[in-house]
């Protein structure tokens, strides 16, 4: 299984793919994220307790590695206020 990812100002969209083959999409509000967590390679962002999409840091630029992390981490602030 492999996941696209389309970061917009509110959401994550993620397509999943199988065997090469779209299977499944799912819509993600930084809102609803659970948490974050990230390591030399991957950012896991948890949708709930137990389940994390997994995006893998060395398939971005760094430029879009800085907008991905500043809109996780936006919406970690505003859910504080």
């Amino acid at each position: 299984i492999t996941n696209e990812y389309e970061y917009n100002i509110d959401h994550i969209f993620v397509t999943s793919y199988k065997n090469g083959e779209q299977f499944g999409t799912q819509k993600v509000y930084y809102k609803d994220v659970f948490k974050t967590r990230e390591t030399d390679e991957y950012i896991f962002i948890y949708v709930n307790r137990i389940s994390a999409f997994i995006f893998k840091k060395s398939n971005a630029t760094s430029e879009q590695l800085t907008i991905i992390k500043r809109l996780l981490k936006l919406e970690t602030i505003n859910q504080q206020t």
